[in-house]
């Protein structure tokens, strides 16, 4: 069943409109776009047996604010090699805790920055 605006936040919709663009805007604005959208509030680091470098892509990065709470917004875009190179890839958000356990992980990872 398709997903009703109505029931999104207000600035998830107004991201919506950013990521798909002004002349994307018709019918059901999200039904897409919440596939690749994520809220990250924990971060809980790991080992990871397997282990590859992907290849670099496009990234833009964001300060939104919501009800008094800011929130730090993460942008990749697909790279040439992708079916839409050059369109967001995905959408992650950050919040206030989660970005405080990546900036130590990044500290405790990168001694020398």
């Amino acid at each position: 069943m398709p997903l009703n605006q109505a029931e999104f936040p207000t600035y998830l919709r107004k991201l919506s409109l950013i990521v798909r663009g002004p002349n994307e805007h018709k019918g059901n604005v999200l039904e897409k776009q919440l596939i690749a959208m994520a809220l990250v509030e924990n971060i809980e680091l790991l080992r990871k047996d397997r282990q590859s470098i992907h290849k670099p892509v496009e990234c833009c990065a964001f300060v939104i604010s919501e009800s008094g709470e800011k929130y730090i917004q993460i942008d990749t875009y697909g790279s040439e090699e992708r079916q839409q190179a050059g369109r967001i890839s995905q959408t992650i958000q950050f919040s206030k805790k989660a970005a405080k356990q990546l900036k130590e992980m990044i500290e405790n990872t990168y001694l020398d920055l």
